[in-house]
């Protein structure tokens, strides 16, 4: 009789259609369940689901001779996916270092399941047992680690990112999660999804605005997220990362909007004040502020006596290390101003400003739309005497919309938290009152509600503001713009509406609608032209290179 499989040794299949991927024998070459082949390139078998989330899971897979690796299947076929899926494959194959997940030049291929039009993305990389740092701190019950630990942590994690950026590559996602402890000790750099490489095609583009932006929250620094990535936008992540690993918390917990300051130190006690300027000079808010590059990190570690005065650390520095100006650690700043990161996002472009219009059109609609049913409970309420109260109330039904619809777009490129929301709230409330009792002074009760529109959108513009200049440099302009851009469309948007009042009025003699008319003709005319203005000044903004 033929030996028959063993049944406590199973192959898995990958089809994500598969009725029964659990139920193979490991001596079968395709599942029973489907039909699709099991032996994955002529050498793989898949023999353990170690977990998968919206784009894709992950298995452990033996090879002929038994050597275990992971294997990474990619179920989102976006083509911008599948891009970053394939980068991370190519940068890991020219990747050679034990802190870096090791790839096969062949490790990356396609795979095609029984009865089905999409094919899977494959890449089989180099199995690294053990957790990464986020799952570490939540399994010590979220107990920090100590200076020690930490200084050694970022020697070694720097020393990994040295090899990374001699090869011209920039991580651009370090953050807890990507980073591996191994069950035997040592630290390795996963994710190189979101690395690039360093070259001049890479600029051009970076320059033209063309650059994806990738965002982690608390861990992206600000240049980053406007797509203007470089080496040093690693360290900032990396110190911010220390951040949590010496806290035990998300550094987002430690931002103060009012001042635009991180302040982290405090919830660590028995930190020296020498290792925690080091890691607030890796965050500087400025990429030229930062490290120049990993040496000058390597070389400042070795100056830095933890506060149990441990022995100086060891650091293989290159030769060739450069000379940088002197750090000054004695007496700089406790912190600086550090960008809070936002979610994440894609380069501003047109498609960001044809979101801004529509956005603004779409508002507007629903604002008067409200409006319209609003007005007859304003008048049964206070009567045909409301006044000013009418104005208010109805700028305030009328815009409600714009401004949720213009968060809904710009949450997307920059943070609001509460505070940004509570600016807000207040700048749309004066600007209300200012722009309502102006009206009533210059225009009488006819040009109380335009005032009252347009008082609103100057005062919201300044609390946008507020937002935005604590997490983008020199962005006094785009409020300038503005304001100059909501003066030009209150302009045109009340001679539209004075026109409009004239020939329904005078020529067609439809004195009954003339004013509502008149009204919303001239709201919709000076929303238009003030989003389109705000639009392309957010396009000058966001597509600005810093430095």
């Amino acid at each position: 009789m033929p030996n028959s499989p063993c049944p406590n040794i199973m192959s898995l299949c990958i089809n994500p259609h598969c009725p029964k991927p659990d139920d193979n024998p490991d001596k079968i070459m395709f599942c029973l369940g489907c039909g699709s082949e099991l032996l994955l390139q002529g050498r793989y078998k898949v023999v353990k689901y170690l977990g998968g989330g919206g784009f894709g899971k992950t298995y452990e897979i033996k090879e002929r001779d038994n050597n275990l690796k992971v294997l990474k299947i990619l179920h989102n076929n976006f083509p911008k996916a599948i891009e970053l899926f394939q980068r991370e494959a190519e940068v890991l194959s020219q990747l050679n270092y034990p802190g870096i997940p090791q790839v096969e030049a062949d490790g990356y291929f396609v795979y095609h399941p029984r009865n089905s039009q999409e094919p899977l993305h494959c890449l089989v990389m180099e199995k690294i047992e053990g957790m990464d740092l986020y799952e570490y701190i939540k399994q010590r019950e979220y107990r920090p680690i100590d200076e020690r630990m930490a200084m050694q942590w970022l020697q070694e994690l720097t020393t990994i990112l040295q090899q990374v950026h001699n090869q011209n590559f920039f991580h651009r996602d370090i953050k807890p999660p990507n980073i591996m402890l191994r069950a035997e000790g040592g630290l390795a750099l996963i994710d190189f999804g979101t690395a690039r490489v360093v070259t001049d095609t890479y600029w051009q583009a970076q320059a033209q605005g063309q650059v994806t932006g990738i965002v982690s929250a608390g861990y992206t620094p600000p240049e980053q997220m406007n797509g203007q990535a470089m080496q040093q936008s690693d360290f900032f992540a990396l110190g911010r990362t220390f951040v949590y690993l010496l806290t035990a918390k998300d550094p987002n917990q430690f931002y103060n909007p009012q001042t635009d300051e991180l302040l982290w130190r405090d919830a660590v006690p028995n930190l020296s004040q020498q290792f925690a300027d080091f890691l607030d000079w890796m965050m500087k808010r400025s990429p030229s502020k930062r490290p120049a590059n990993t040496e000058e990190i390597l070389q400042r570690l070795l100056d830095i006596k933890p506060i149990s005065f441990l022995p100086t650390l060891q650091s293989n520095i290159p030769a060739n290390t450069n000379n940088p100006e002197t750090f000054n650690v004695t007496n700089p700043p406790r912190t600086d101003k550090i960008n809070t990161p936002a979610i994440p996002i894609t380069t501003i472009n047109a498609g960001f400003f044809y979101q801004w219009m529509l956005s603004n059109i779409v508002g507007i609609g629903i604002g008067l739309f409200i409006r319209s049913i609003f007005s007859g409970a304003v008048y049964s309420i206070f009567g045909q005497d409301v006044g000013y109260r009418y104005a208010m109330l109805a700028a305030i039904v009328t815009l409600v919309p714009v401004e949720i619809m213009q968060w809904l777009v710009l949450r997307q490129r920059i943070i609001f938290n509460l505070w940004s929301l509570i600016e807000t709230l207040f700048g749309f409330l004066i600007g209300l009152f200012i722009g309502t009792f102006t009206g009533r002074i210059l225009f009488g009760s006819e040009g109380e509600l335009l005032c009252a529109v347009i008082g609103v959108i100057g005062g919201t513009s300044i609390a946008k503001w507020l937002t935005i200049r604590r997490q983008i440099d020199n962005s006094f302009g785009w409020l300038m713009l503005s304001l100059i851009g909501i003066f030009a469309s209150m302009f045109l948007g009340s001679f539209t509406g004075l026109i409009a009042n004239f020939f329904l009025s005078k020529v067609w003699n439809a004195k009954d609608i003339a004013w509502i008319v008149s009204f919303v003709i001239g709201v919709i005319t000076t929303t238009i032209l003030s989003s389109l203005i705000t639009g392309i000044a957010f396009l000058r903004l966001f597509r600005r290179v810093k430095t």
